[in-house]
């Protein structure tokens, strides 16, 4: 599981779109999940892309110079805790 998280207009879509054609170019099965995003409410994915894929270039541009990623990995029990609801 891969978890994007920041604020509103930091590029969160954006990065999704990037890693998941990055992971189905390497044969992953991924999935894009929208549960619990108010942005995305009741879309499916061709909307998603349709929607995320405008001045994608221009888009990731701006992430690049703006915005600091911090990859950071968190170890999971087997069994989640009732607070991550997924």
């Amino acid at each position: 599981m891969v978890i994007i998280a920041g604020e509103a207009g930091t590029g969160k879509s954006t990065l999704m779109l990037q890693i998941e054609k990055v992971l189905k170019e390497n044969g992953y099965n991924v999935e894009l999940n929208f549960k619990g995003n108010p942005d995305y409410t009741g879309e499916n994915t061709f909307h998603f892309h349709n929607k995320e894929g405008e001045n994608f270039d221009k888009k990731s541009e701006a992430i690049k110079t703006n915005t600091r990623i911090v990859l950071r990995e968190m170890q999971l029990k087997h069994d989640f805790p009732n607070t991550l609801k997924f």
